[in-house]
């Protein structure tokens, strides 16, 4: 953390002539900023004072060109209590924002701009540490903690590193193949491997891609290196390359162009049941492996996980206590199968409750559902399953029609199961 004495001074000495009315951020200097950050001064730093701008002729490191520094003083004895420092892009938007004063966080409003997962990531593993230091990057966010913790996630708020200051990369923990390589310069020629992340030890490798300062993309790559997944970026127009949506069925790029031609596609996850596409107006589609059209879902609201039923919140404390929340969403109205709430965590999963906050269906994205949760099924349905299809593990379960489907997986190859609510088998569904 850089240390700012002599700025402090210099604004301890200032504030006789600055005041602490209600005009100070419009300081003159204020006018130097663009209106965009003009207006995120006032939302979340309304109680400071803009002491200094600076306008740099060429961007820094962080694709930044505006430095601004603003302090904020005691309500008796005049000192300053707070000092931040924020650095914006040319159009205004922040790109780095820094306490100045050793020890103290910044405001507590400030984490409203990064994603919950953050939130949740460092109130659980740090809770009463404060944030020193929040820096933007083309696939996440930088964020350093007062006892000098430096964090590193991505865009949705996934964990990538956790490490003391000065040590490890920044670059990830792991390489890449001749093969990925080959797959990423054919599909994106135009960026450059900023993160690379194992997770689950050598099953999945996240690999980050940037171009600039804000433009990203995110593949996941299985173990034996084929994609799994594409992500692009709704917020910076950065769709799935049109080279990879023909690596697809090519009736599912008809379907879309047919039925969504105002929108575009921002992430692809394919399944060994089939493709998962999300649209840019937050609309999911689903194909199975023949790009057949199984369904839509269209997302209507995200919502706080404060404002979740008491059941929901003890289900996910229960079962996935340790992941954290990538999106909540919350339809207008419940659909025809009762689904009122969906809520995706960092890892993939997907789970689907009704207005009483009771489970509908779990989609473990590929992975293993929890042996906890198994267990509060009807034990026909395991007993079953361990006699028909040993070493098999269930991966996705859905309440359907007073029955259970249920997706198992062995060797790569999955199987739907119906089963009756007592837990007896109905029938597979080839």
């Amino acid at each position: 953390m850089k240390h700012k004495t002599l700025f402090l001074l210099m604004a301890i000495f200032m504030m006789p002539l600055l005041g602490c009315n209600d005009d100070d951020n419009n300081d003159p200097g204020t006018d130097k900023l663009p209106v965009a950050a003009q207006e995120f001064i006032s939302t979340y730093f309304n109680q400071y004072v803009v002491s200094e701008v600076k306008v740099n002729k060429t961007e820094n490191e962080r694709g930044a060109i505006y430095e601004s520094k603003l302090y904020k003083s005691g309500t008796k004895s005049g000192s300053v209590t707070s000092s931040v420092e924020i650095e914006f892009d040319k159009n205004g938007d922040w790109r780095d924002i820094e306490s100045l004063v050793d020890g103290t966080p910044f405001p507590a409003d400030v984490l409203e701009l990064l994603p919950i997962a953050i939130v949740q990531y460092v109130n659980t593993n740090y809770a009463g540490i404060g944030i020193e230091e929040i820096e933007k990057k083309a696939y996440g966010y930088k964020v350093e903690l007062i006892n000098d913790k430096e964090l590193l996630f991505d865009k949705n708020g996934d964990i990538l590193s956790d490490t003391q200051s000065g040590q490890g990369s920044e670059t990830g923990n792991g390489s890449v193949s001749k093969s990925i390589e080959e797959f990423i310069n054919t599909h994106f020629p135009d960026y450059t491997i900023a993160y690379i992340k194992n997770e689950n030890g050598q099953e999945y490798k996240k690999v980050y891609l940037k171009n600039g300062y804000t433009k990203s993309y995110k593949i996941v790559f299985d173990h034996e290196e084929n994609w799994i997944e594409v992500e692009g970026d709704d917020d910076f127009n950065l769709p799935v390359p049109e080279s990879v949506m023909q690596l697809l069925p090519g009736n599912i790029s008809g379907y879309i162009k047919s039925n969504y031609p105002s929108t575009y596609v921002v992430e692809v996850k394919k399944k060994i049941s089939g493709y998962k596409i999300e649209l840019a107006n937050d609309v999911d589609l689903l194909f199975n492996t023949n790009g057949e059209f199984l369904g839509s879902d269209d997302n209507d609201q995200n919502v706080d996980i404060n404002s979740l039923p008491a059941s929901i919140k003890d289900f996910l404390a229960t079962y996935y206590p340790n992941i954290l929340i990538r999106e909540i969403e919350k339809k207008a109205r419940h659909d025809s199968n009762g689904k009122m709430y969906e809520v995706e965590l960092v890892n993939g999963v997907e789970i689907d409750f009704n207005q009483d906050g009771a489970w509908l269906s779990i989609d473990g994205n590929d992975r293993e559902l929890p042996e906890s949760f198994i267990q509060t099924l009807p034990a026909g349905i395991s007993l079953y399953i361990d006699t028909n299809y040993p070493n098999a593990y269930i991966s996705e379960i859905e309440k359907e029609n007073n029955s259970y489907k249920v997706e198992i997986i062995r060797d790569r190859n999955d199987f739907e199961l119906y089963f009756d609510m007592n837990g007896n088998f109905l029938r597979l569904d080839d």
